[in-house]
């Protein structure tokens, strides 16, 4: 009775005692969705075991991105280590902050981050089958572990199969890496009298062509022409106007911009290359993006996996991955708490 008298005037936190001391945990948590004290009631619901907490779960995160909050619906989804939600709605969040225009470093920073979550789903994913398999079978041998192993690879790729976007964490973070990279090597050329960087410069842009699908076409099209124009290289100048030419996200006004701007290189260059360029596909180096060699010594980040070369990495004397910013040699990077 009391408790339903405080509920009445919106009094939540006596009203949520004066249930808890009376037994009544499930209209504790009623009267804490009731008055919109969501955290509260997951809280509560996280404290008494409450059956249908992931119901409620889902309920809160619709109430917050309903009102915007999506950063507060990631930490909710965090906090109840649901890896695929949480990075789904990361995904989701770089993508609407590239529509906005934000900083490349601030997005890749959020595809790093869904890139973890999807990693430690796979890693309690795998941990928890495993464990199972041994509780039930005892010693297992080496050829039921190794069916086992196979079991929850495909168990993982049949859960995430359907919505191919929770994939998309290294790529993207790979995405906004090398198209920060390609730019600060086009700076430094510049700033260097004998221009010997702008080759460097242009391979790393060259490489962006594969994430079109992450980044602005645009933007792509546009760093290929302009490193490759420093460089000499007026084939794939001319290749890389001809697709901004004919793009579709392109506006029709800079479409005729692009074409008078093509017009004044190609009639004194014609659009061909002094030599043949690198294919761009292949595996690369995080730290510069040189193409990595069969032969070339490498340093391999054990969080995002990916390859620097070794000397590169003494070259700028790196302690961290230039990737995810993991230190290099040590511990896989912990996920935050919460994020800001």
């Amino acid at each position: 009775n009391m408790g339903e008298k405080f509920s009445s005037v919106g009094m939540s936190d006596q009203a949520v005692l004066s249930y808890l001391r009376g037994g009544e945990v499930k209209l504790a948590i009623e009267t804490c969705v009731l008055l919109n004290q969501w955290d509260r009631a997951v809280e509560l619901a996280e404290e008494h075991n409450y059956p249908a907490i992931e119901g409620l779960l889902s309920k809160y995160a619709t109430h917050l991105l309903s009102k915007g909050k999506t950063v507060q619906a990631i930490n909710l989804y965090r906090k109840a280590n649901r890896h695929t939600d949480t990075a789904k709605l990361l995904i989701q969040l770089a993508k609407e902050s590239k529509s906005k225009g934000a900083e490349p470093d601030f997005i890749k920073k959020i595809y790093v981050l869904a890139a973890l979550e999807m990693d430690a789903y796979r890693n309690e994913s795998f941990n928890m089958e495993m464990g199972a398999g041994t509780t039930t079978k005892g010693g297992m041998t080496t050829v039921d572990q190794t069916q086992q192993t196979l079991s929850n690879l495909m168990a993982h790729d049949s859960a995430t199969s359907s919505d191919k976007e929770l994939e998309l964490g290294w790529k993207g973070a790979e995405a906004y890496h090398l198209f920060m990279l390609a730019q600060r090597q086009l700076y430094d050329a510049q700033m260097d009298p004998d221009g010997a960087g702008f080759d460097t410069a242009m391979r790393t842009a060259m490489r962006l062509n594969k994430y079109e699908h992450i980044l602005d076409p645009v933007d792509v099209h546009s760093l290929v022409a302009l490193t490759s124009y420093y460089n000499g290289f007026f084939g794939q100048c001319s290749r890389a106007f001809t697709k901004l030419e004919t793009s579709e996200e392109c506006p029709d006004d800079k479409k005729e911009g692009f074409s008078e701007l093509a017009m004044d290189i190609f009639t004194t260059n014609p659009p061909t290359d002094p030599a043949k360029t690198v294919d761009a596909d292949g595996k690369f180096c995080v730290a510069s993006g040189k193409p990595i060699q069969e032969d070339s010594r490498t340093t391999r980040c054990t969080t995002c996996k990916r390859h620097s070369l070794t000397q590169e990495i003494r070259r700028y004397a790196l302690r961290n991955c230039p990737l995810c910013h993991s230190p290099l040699g040590g511990t896989s990077a912990a996920l935050p708490t919460a994020y800001e």
